[in-house]
């Protein structure tokens, strides 16, 4: 290569170089605006005792507040401090209070925008103040601005480190409490309400519920209470399913950040009632749950709240409060003492008043077959007796003890899938007032209307005759 071709093309890769040092430079400072120059450039102003900091008062043109801290935690009447922020404002800011110039003999306050800063911010020891700093003006073609400080009457050239802290909105100090949101109700698993407050009740989803008769997974909700033995929930009408609609999000109408000791006061030390909702992720990988804690009514009718392990006290409306925890559970229940689905049992005994039943279901060529005491019957006559006993539903909670007297009717389910279904037993009992007793899982917990018993025994004793 020519030495006039080389000449040219060093120059290029010099000029190169000097401009990518140049982007490096100004890169850096555009990613860490805070960077304070060299010590060596700089005045420190003074020095502060940053772990003798109790208070701290920040006014600017976009935000004012106070935060206190009590031992390791800063708390604000309204909002719940970033607690990243306020550990930089004081051992990164406080202890780092420079200058880059200083002018010692000021025009008055008003030249340099100090007589209505534009951000003050006060730290206190206590109720004496350790500094007080006034920002004012930023300073003509420089990333530099006007400061001045309590008992120095010099005005400060301060670079935007001073802006990053003082002049901000209260998103970086503070925030909202982010309240627990579900997005489906088919991701909440368990909802369990305890307390006096409230009837207490319990309600689990159990894929492999044994006493789902349905073969379609309809009844995957169970309660443990307030029943003695585990009843299914209706989602079948939705019943259940509208009711978990109240838990997908929790809702208030204010919040108070709290010190853990002054919860006493509303009522949430021993609070009334415990709500506990535990669900999972769209995917069913995680899990997680959220507890919200009731306490005392407020002065206009709603109720002092907060959720377990955040000092934050929530008002909520008493509407919000009573359609979460104050729960009809029967009314929430699947009262059809059993589904009847015939496919997916293979017997079914009963005793009435003496006369025996026995349906049978077998499988012959893939087919299903059914028999009525022996007497092959057809698939309708079958579907018509599990539609009679769809009939046989409980009317009203009422737990009691099983009564010495035998029952009038008995049925006995034994499932096709052993593995996968269990048998059921149910016993009827008579009662004087027109509600008769039933025995469900070894407990009389439901009541039944005698008038529906009534027409079931007579539909049998029909079958019976026309055979």
């Amino acid at each position: 290569m020519k030495r006039k071709s080389i000449i040219p093309i060093v120059v290029l890769v010099a000029a190169s170089v000097a401009l990518l040092v140049i982007f490096l430079i100004l890169k850096d400072k555009k990613d860490n605006p805070t960077k304070q120059p060299d010590a060596a450039k700089t005045i420190t102003v003074m020095t502060v005792d940053a772990d003798s900091v109790t208070k701290l008062v920040i006014n600017n043109r976009q935000y004012s507040g106070e935060f206190v801290k009590d031992g390791e935690k800063w708390y604000n009447d309204d909002d719940i401090p970033n607690p990243v922020v306020f550990e930089n404002l004081i051992h990164d800011f406080l202890t780092n209070l420079k200058a880059i110039n200083k002018i010692e003999n000021p025009a008055a306050d008003a030249e340099y925008g100090l007589a209505d800063p534009s951000a003050t911010l006060t730290a206190y020891a206590g109720d004496s103040v350790v500094v007080s700093i006034r920002l004012g003006d930023k300073i003509p073609t420089k990333d530099q601005y006007y400061c001045k400080f309590e008992g120095d009457s010099s005005v400060y050239a301060v670079t935007s480190f001073y802006a990053n802290y003082m002049l901000r909105e209260r998103s970086y100090y503070a925030s909202r409490m982010t309240l627990p949101t579900i997005s489906k109700v088919n991701y909440i698993q368990e909802v369990k309400l305890e307390g006096t407050l409230f009837t207490p009740f319990r309600a689990v989803r159990d894929k492999t519920n044994p006493y789902d008769y349905s073969g379609a997974y309809l009844l995957q909700w169970l309660f443990y209470e307030p029943y003695r033995a585990p009843s299914e929930a209706d989602t079948i009408n939705s019943a259940w399913t509208t009711q978990m609609e109240w838990y997908l999000s929790v809702g208030c109408d204010d919040m108070h950040p709290v010190k853990p000791e002054e919860f006493a006061k509303y009522g949430l030390t021993n609070p009334g009632a415990k709500l506990t909702v535990r669900y999972t992720n769209e995917a069913g990988t995680e899990e997680t749950s959220y507890t919200l804690l009731i306490g005392d009514r407020t002065e206009s009718g709603g109720y002092y709240t907060k959720l377990q392990g955040a000092d934050v006290l929530l008002i909520m409306s008493e509407a919000q409060v009573l359609g979460m925890c104050d729960v009809d559970v029967f009314a929430c229940t699947y009262c059809t003492l059993f589904f009847p689905s015939a496919t997916h049992l293979s017997k079914i005994e009963l005793d009435v008043e003496g006369q025996a039943y026995v349906i049978e279901h077998t499988k012959e060529n893939d087919a299903d077959v059914y028999r009525f005491n022996g007497k092959e019957i057809s698939s309708d006559a079958m579907l018509n007796w599990s539609n009679q006993a769809l009939a046989l539903t409980a009317t009203a909670y009422r737990p009691v003890e099983t009564p010495s007297s035998a029952p009038y009717m008995t049925i006995k389910l034994e499932p096709y899938d052993k593995e996968k279904n269990k048998s059921m037993e149910l016993r009827f009992f008579h009662s004087d007032d027109g509600y008769d007793i039933v025995e469900r899982h070894g407990v009389c917990d439901f009541a039944i209307d005698s008038r529906s018993v009534a027409a079931f025994i007579n539909y049998m004793k029909g079958i019976q005759s026309g055979q």
